[in-house]
């Protein structure tokens, strides 16, 4: 099973929470909507234009700027997919529906939507047939991707970036 079905099939995870009105947004709401207003704004200010141009900086034929785009567009998508971390949906969105956690990265949820999307798009990249040059340079641009996502409710003026905080995911800070 992979984390999009784990969204679209439950919905005990939230993605908001209004605590006045208890006006909930289901965390699959919140990332169709996100995604709606993405593609608005992608369209109206002409950014594949930004994206072809920035590609071709990088690659040499059109070949991967489909994977290339959606690379970038699962950013919008997965950012906030680690809100289906158990201590965020209980301490951050109130959810009781959510007991404990064996997570031991707390009650946050940006660090483990960044892993998350470098797990689901390094398999998808490996998964296919892509040279090992141009492999690389994909992967480059997951993780640069990543650390946006990983700070996206971060001051990004500090770039100090350590392996640990992925590893603190699975192992806690000791």
């Amino acid at each position: 099973m992979n984390i999009d079905d784990i969204v679209t099939n439950n919905e005990k995870y939230l993605g908001h929470t209004d605590g006045f009105l208890n006006n909930n947004e289901k965390l699959k709401e919140h990332i169709d909507k996100t995604v709606y207003y993405y593609e608005k704004i992608k369209k109206e200010k002409n950014i594949d234009i930004i994206l072809n141009r920035f590609y071709f900086d990088f690659f040499d034929s059109k070949k991967y700027i489909k994977i290339f785009k959606k690379l970038i567009d699962k950013i919008i998508e997965d950012h906030d997919i680690g809100k289906i971390n158990p201590l965020f949906q209980r301490q951050r969105l109130a959810n009781l529906e959510f007991k404990r956690s064996y997570l031991t990265i707390g009650n946050e949820h940006s660090i483990l939507s960044s892993f998350l999307y470098i797990y689901d798009n390094f398999q998808e990249v490996d998964n296919k047939n892509i040279d090992n040059r141009e492999k690389l340079k994909l992967n480059y641009f997951i993780f640069l991707n990543s650390y946006i996502i990983s700070r996206h409710h971060s001051d990004l003026s500090d770039f100090t970036y350590k392996k640990e905080n992925f590893m603190k995911i699975f192992y806690g800070n000791d």
